[in-house]
C-alpha cells in the first residue's frame, strides 16, 4: 500500500504534549505539564524532532487509520503559559534566544500579520 492510498478515517490529533523530563539511551520520558500525566517515547523518535533533551517540549499526533492502528508522529512543541509573567518577561524583548515558553500575551502579539520584509541597497548612479 502506498501512502497516498490511505484514507484517513479522522484529523489528525494531539494525542499527548508535554516536556521532556529524563532520557535514558533508548527513550525520553515525556511529562505533561499540568496534569503530570508521562509517557515514553523512542529516543530516535524525539530526535527526528530534534527535541531530545530534558526540558525540551514535544508533542505526539495520531493520525488515526482504523479501530485498531493509527500513525504516531513526534512534532516540536512550545509550551504557551497561560498568565503573563509577574515580572513582564516576554521572550520577543529578550536578549537571550534560547527561551522555551511565552505568554497568552506574547502569543497574541506572534498571531498577528507580520511585517514585508525591507532590504535597501545603495546604488551609486555615475552622471
Amino acid at each position: 500500500m502506498r501512502a497516498n492510498d490511505i484514507l484517513l478515517s479522522s484529523p489528525a490529533e494531539v494525542v499527548f504534549a508535554g516536556r521532556i523530563a529524563e532520557v535514558s539511551d533508548q527513550f525520553v520520558l515525556l511529562v505533561q505539564v499540568k496534569s503530570g500525566a508521562a509517557t515514553m517515547v523512542p529516543l530516535w523518535m524525539a530526535g527526528a524532532a530534534r527535541r531530545d533533551r530534558v526540558g525540551d517540549f514535544l508533542a505526539l499526533v495520531a493520525d488515526k487509520l482504523d479501530g485498531a492502528s493509527a500513525v504516531v508522529e513526534a512534532v516540536p512543541a512550545i509550551d504557551i503559559d497561560g498568565t503573563s509573567g509577574a515580572d513582564g518577561f516576554s521572550p520577543l524583548g529578550r536578549g537571550d534566544a534560547r527561551s522555551r515558553s511565552i505568554t497568552a500575551d506574547d502569543a497574541r502579539i506572534l498571531a498577528g500579520e507580520p511585517q514585508s520584509l525591507q532590504i535597501l541597497i545603495p546604488v551609486t548612479i555615475d552622471g
